[in-house]
């Protein structure tokens, strides 16, 4: 361990302006890639940066933000950290943009909204999609807040949905009580978040999905493999991820592991269509670029659909 693991570690949580911190750091990595980012980027957010906290808007320039990050030791799990939600989320944006072209899906849900700006920057072959974000009131509340403040306008064909996905037994009727149509096929997302919650947190909100996937229904989310883990000491980049994580007072017990995943999703109607692993998101995404070279180690994203009979 460093000097900056022993000094972070010890600090407890630090004190944060957001309703939930990880959710900024997911913005503020979008926002940098955004301003920063080598063209042509990964992926594609103006929006990144007007509704990241403005006291965390310094670390979006190139200088203090590279220095802060080597001062604490934590650049290089920034950079990883920033890959990884830079190709998960245009992985699944295009797998959105394709279903919609291919079968016409219309609905769209975010599990773990966040300060996810889609509503804003939506294609507009994607016009027509019906967007639900689900997440905790708090960050809802505080994400149409900091919207208000910019100017923002109020976008169409998005609804909010307030609920603690700790409580995923409640899904299915927040849904329809947002005008989701149970019937008709959606691309549900859920990124960034399993490996924040407990193995059974996982199960039942993966089951809870299933009751609300009509057939034709696709399902994207990430975890982590069970490599993660089996080394005596945690690989250097998940380590301070996790350590990044307590900073901000959440915990990372890692969720539902990779090769627990498949009979989960195959109790709740789906099979697996495509699982890519680090090297493959590096591959498709990262290839011959200077800025971003990595993301998370033991980090799988998987595509998964519900068949129609």
């Amino acid at each position: 361990m460093g000097w900056q693991d022993k000094l972070f570690g010890g600090l407890g949580h630090l004190p944060f302006l957001a309703a939930s911190p990880m959710a900024e750091a997911a913005a503020l990595a979008r926002a940098d890639h955004y301003r920063h980012g080598r063209q042509p980027r990964v992926f594609e957010d103006p929006y990144a940066l007007t509704l990241v906290n403005p006291a965390y808007r310094l670390l979006v320039r190139p200088r203090l933000g590279a220095l802060a990050g080597r001062l604490t030791g934590f650049h290089r799990t920034f950079l990883a950290g920033a890959a990884t939600t830079l190709v998960r989320s245009r992985y699944t944006e295009e797998a959105l943009a394709a279903a919609a072209a291919a079968q016409g899906l219309d609905q769209y849900v975010i599990l773990g909204a966040g300060l996810d700006s889609f509503a804003w920057r939506r294609p507009p072959a994607l016009d027509a999609v019906r967007l639900f974000e689900v997440d905790l009131p708090a960050v809802l509340a505080d994400k149409a807040a900091r919207a208000r403040r910019a100017g923002l306008p109020t976008p169409h064909q998005r609804t909010p949905v307030p609920l603690d996905l700790s409580t995923p037994e409640r899904l299915p009727e927040a849904l329809r009580t947002a005008g989701f149509d149970a019937d008709r096929p959606a691309l549900f997302s859920w990124l960034g978040v399993a490996y924040y919650l407990t193995p059974e947190a996982c199960r039942s909100l993966i089951a809870a999905v299933g009751q609300c996937a009509a057939p034709g229904s696709h399902f994207t989310l990430d975890v982590l493999a069970a490599g993660a883990f089996a080394e005596p000491r945690l690989p250097e980049l998940l380590a301070r991820t996790r350590l990044m994580a307590h900073l901000f007072g959440e915990s990372l017990p890692g969720g539902l592991l990779l090769e627990q995943l498949a009979p989960q999703l195959a109790q709740a109607g789906f099979a697996l269509a495509e699982p890519l692993g680090p090297d493959a998101l590096a591959a498709r995404y990262l290839a011959g670029r200077d800025d971003l070279r990595e993301v998370l180690p033991h980090l799988h994203l998987v595509h998964a659909l519900r068949p129609i009979p």
